[in-house]
């Protein structure tokens, strides 16, 4: 809401994360050339709308810290957007004190004109109103401090992202979708071990054995650790010896669940799946449910799991709302 503090908060958050500020309320007065009541007197309320959303969207082509309009997340089908385009932190305060913030309220156009009373009454609607939008939109964010801010954005945006799970689970079609979500590079280990080695990961496994392609994957998650990049590991990966743990302190671990029988439907023959190649299917299945009993406890160590039975586009949606809510 107005009086929420976002042009107060916006530029140290910014200054603390490295990023720009954008205020979208100046940008609309800076390329109107007229301030914001000016618009709502001349215009009407639909055309500031109009000028609102064109704002938000040129802003959003940047890494920003980027505070919005009251009202802004409020318009149909935004709360949605934002949430598809980057991370939305809600600065939630009782309506007391957003009419202790903002003074006389000459300069808020919906304000303009009422006494403290009716001010008040405007704000507690408003708010109401607006609710739905602000809890869809994101993170709720009460009365965090700077820091507080920071340490929790800073899990989303500069910690790498690991998706985990059993072939099959979908990590090398999810991670690409998820990735553009959150505006973060994509990695897959698998194709990093094989672009290194020259060669496919199943002449790996009949050249030099399991263990040789397990020493390859190690170092191929160390090396991509240190991007802040959403990252597929291969599906025995974090079951190798102290590797939940290590995922979980460099950075957040999401398990993409999903059955055994899920699992076979989509990999097709298995011929490119050294642990598969050679079995019929009965005994493929058989196969993924022993490695998936196996690997359970190191996936049940993931901080998000997300159903991977469904369509890619659910699943990131799932794994974004969940990052909202952390």
């Amino acid at each position: 809401m107005m009086g929420a503090g976002k042009s107060t908060v916006g530029p140290r958050l910014a200054a603390r994360l490295g990023r720009a500020f954008i205020d979208t309320d100046h940008e609309i007065e800076r390329r109107a050339g007229r301030k914001i009541p000016d618009i709502f007197e001349a215009e009407g309320e639909a055309h500031f709308r109009a000028l609102e959303v064109e704002a938000i969207e040129i802003a959003s082509s940047n890494a920003a810290v980027i505070a919005l309009g009251g009202g802004a997340i409020a318009q149909p089908g935004m709360a949605e957007r934002l949430s598809k385009q980057g991370l939305v932190v809600w600065l939630k305060a009782d309506a007391s004190v957003l009419l202790e913030r903002i003074g006389s309220g000459a300069s808020r156009p919906l304000l303009a004109g009422l006494d403290r009373n009716a001010q008040l009454d405007k704000l507690q609607a408003l708010s109401e109103e607006r609710r739905p939008a602000w809890k869809t939109g994101g993170a709720c964010s009460p009365r965090f401090s700077i820091l507080e801010l920071v340490s929790r954005i800073s899990v989303v945006k500069t910690r790498p992202l690991y998706l985990v799970g059993m072939m099959g689970a979908g990590k090398s079609t999810v991670g690409p979708r998820l990735a553009a979500r959150l505006g973060r590079a994509f990695i897959d280990t698998d194709h990093e071990i094989e672009r290194r080695a020259g060669r496919k990961i199943p002449d790996i496994f009949e050249a030099e054995g399991e263990a040789h392609f397990r020493a390859l994957e190690v170092e191929a998650i160390e090396i991509a650790s240190s991007n802040a990049a959403v990252i597929a590991l291969g599906g025995g990966a974090i079951a190798q010896p102290g590797m939940a743990e290590r995922l979980s302190k460099q950075g957040l671990v999401v398990w993409l669940k999903a059955d055994a029988s899920v699992l076979l439907e989509r990999i097709g023959s298995g011929a490119s799946r050294p642990l598969l190649a050679g079995l019929d299917r009965n005994a493929q299945l058989d196969k993924l449910q022993a490695l998936s009993e196996e690997r359970r406890p190191a996936y049940e160590q993931a901080e998000i799991v997300a159903d991977a039975s469904r369509a890619a586009d659910a699943i990131v949606d799932e794994i974004v709302a969940a990052l909202h809510a952390r």
